[in-house]
């Protein structure tokens, strides 16, 4: 929103929400809906699966950070069983 000089008070307006709740989005505090997807796309003129996209990289970002290691270790490929089987 920076480069296109908006605030979150306008984008909310604009999208019938409210400034804490897009202030939330951009500071990762509270994840992208479906709905605000929608919102959001129609907004900026971009799809609303674009919107969906970078939230699940996100959260999949932030989940491998904090729990592949013990996924990795509690967890064995299928390759892995069927060799041993």
């Amino acid at each position: 929103m920076k480069p296109l000089k908006l605030s979150a008070y306008a984008v909310a307006k604009a999208i019938g929400s409210t400034a804490i709740t897009i202030s939330l989005i951009c500071r990762r505090k509270r994840a992208v809906s479906a709905e605000m997807a929608l919102k959001l796309g129609r907004f900026f003129n971009v799809s609303a699966e674009l919107w969906m996209g970078i939230q699940a990289d996100y959260d999949l970002e932030v989940t491998r950070l904090r729990r592949a290691a013990a996924i990795e270790k509690r967890i064995r490929p299928l390759a892995a069983m069927q060799k041993a089987a």
